[in-house]
């Protein structure tokens, strides 16, 4: 047996005596180095394979056992760094041509000059998420670490960006993402900075939707939550009514009328069981994403808006499954069926007659 395996063999020993079979629900804080880097984090997961670890910047780690050295444990319990670490760690990381702005919840990392366009902007737009989920009794938990975005100068910078982070193949289309791994919102100036050059609103309000929903507990990103949950809640923030209620106070502010226009647009050729293949999996999303982001709009919209209380109790469900497991098609659907009660069918007609008459 090498070095390396000796190592990951006692980390498992290790691991298992201090939590029986899964870190979840076993909050403490391990030290160890990964491949000459050192992390601090809650372990999440083992077995020979793997260990998935959440680092107290909020990365999601996942190595062998045998890639981890010098580990031992610093904390009985689980705390991510405050603004002020996380701030010195982006400073660090990001180097001299980079401001780092922080502001309630949110740390912001962008050009030098930029520090008075984001940090408030990417803050209200949280605050108004969170109001938007306690308004219609969707469960939210404090996140456990600020929030992080990262503005990068241009188009390049960020294709070159997420590229090292493991993201590839991106089209030159997307303005925007959100990083499950690293959990950051990251986007880039399309211009020269202000009001000009800002990045597509639409695209940092979906991706701040994203980012907001998996740290408040209405995702989770230990399970896996279809797509079409995701996305529907990312489209549905894009309408001004969702995103701004305070200034757009209209039931027809909270319609997205882009997503609408592309779902009627869709309803003569839309498959009878298109509802069911949405729900039961996220294969549509790669055979045609815009008939899949407009369903996901429509569904959601139409549940947040009729069907208040079970979406709520959807979601809780959705958000508490087991970490870390692949979630059936017969699951997801049966999962959907035994809130909403109804045949899909009939749900379907209800969705589809209430998304014509709304009226922009």
């Amino acid at each position: 047996m090498s070095t390396a395996q000796r190592f990951g063999t006692l980390l498992l020993s290790v691991l298992g005596a201090w939590a029986p079979a899964s870190g979840l629900g076993q909050e403490y804080t391990l030290s160890l180095k990964v491949k000459g880097q050192q992390i601090e984090g809650m372990p999440l997961s083992w077995d020979s394979a793997s260990v998935r670890l959440l680092g107290r910047d909020g990365t999601l780690w996942q190595f062998p056992p045998s890639a981890a050295t010098e580990y031992r444990q610093v904390a009985d319990n689980f705390q991510g760094f405050s603004a002020g670490e996380l701030r010195s760690q982006l400073i660090h990381e990001f180097g001299k041509s980079y401001d780092v702005s922080g502001t309630g919840s949110y740390l912001v990392v962008h050009p030098i000059g930029q520090r008075g366009i984001w940090p408030q902007r990417f803050d209200e737009m949280y605050r108004e998420m969170v109001v938007y989920f306690t308004a219609r009794r969707i469960e939210v938990s404090k996140p456990k670490f600020p929030l992080v975005a990262v503005v990068l100068p241009s188009q390049a910078e960020f294709i070159e960006y997420a590229s090292k982070a493991g993201i590839g193949n991106l089209s030159k289309n997307v303005q925007g993402l959100y990083h499950l791994v690293s959990n950051r919102v990251l986007v880039f100036d399309t211009g020269s900075g202000g009001a000009a050059g800002e990045p597509d609103f639409s695209t940092v309000i979906h991706e701040t939707a994203h980012q907001t929903a998996y740290n408040t507990g209405v995702h989770s990103r230990f399970g896996n939550t279809p797509v079409w949950v995701v996305e529907g809640i990312g489209t549905m923030f894009e309408a001004p009514g969702v995103h701004n209620s305070r200034q757009y106070r209209q039931v027809s502010d909270r319609i997205n009328v882009y997503r609408r226009t592309e779902f009627l647009k869709l309803l003569d050729n839309r498959p009878n069981n298109l509802l069911s293949q949405l729900i039961g999996s996220d294969k549509i999303f790669q055979l045609d994403w815009r008939a899949a982001y407009a369903n996901a709009w429509a569904l959601t919209f139409y549940l947040s808006e009729r069907e208040t209380t079970k979406y709520a109790e959807y979601l809780q469900k959705t958000a508490q499954r087991p970490p870390f497991t692949p979630y059936s098609a017969t699951d997801r659907l049966k999962d959907f069926t035994d809130t909403f009660r109804p045949e899909l069918q009939m749900l379907d007609l209800r969705m589809v007659r209430f998304i014509k008459s709304l009226e922009p």
